[in-house]
């Protein structure tokens, strides 16, 4: 009789152990696929203000990211161009993608899409 409850406990122990180490790797989980979608926005970033850069001196014109967004594995730039006459929306939103997947291909492959919206437009 003292025998069982010795393995009683023993199996109580594993079995709380294994419940531990479940809800931890849960956690662990979740917390890696937050850090890499935080990893993809950022290169994204980089790539779509390397093309602003590379229109602004073109066109002599002031775009910029006002907002951004997370569509699952899409990540989505808001923009806002000032300038007279600024670029067409196509170019712009063209070259910005083009340079933001380039980013993350480069980085972290291509799990990740881009979209660039340009959402409004001032003249000087």
């Amino acid at each position: 009789m003292i025998t069982s409850r010795k393995g009683q406990g023993a199996l109580e122990a594993f079995l709380l152990f294994s419940v531990i180490l479940i809800i931890v790797s849960g956690i662990y989980v979740r917390g890696q696929n937050m850090t890499d979608s935080n990893v993809a926005i950022s290169t994204a970033e980089k790539g779509v203000r390397n093309a602003l850069t590379k229109l602004s001196t073109q066109y002599g014109d002031q775009i910029n990211i006002t907002d951004w967004d997370l569509d699952g594995k899409e990540i989505i730039f808001y923009l806002t161009v000032q300038g007279s006459p600024p670029p067409e929306n196509n170019e712009i939103v063209n070259l910005t993608e083009e340079l933001a997947f380039e980013q993350l291909r480069k980085s972290i492959g291509e799990e990740y899409s881009v979209r660039v919206i340009v959402s409004e437009r001032l003249m000087r």
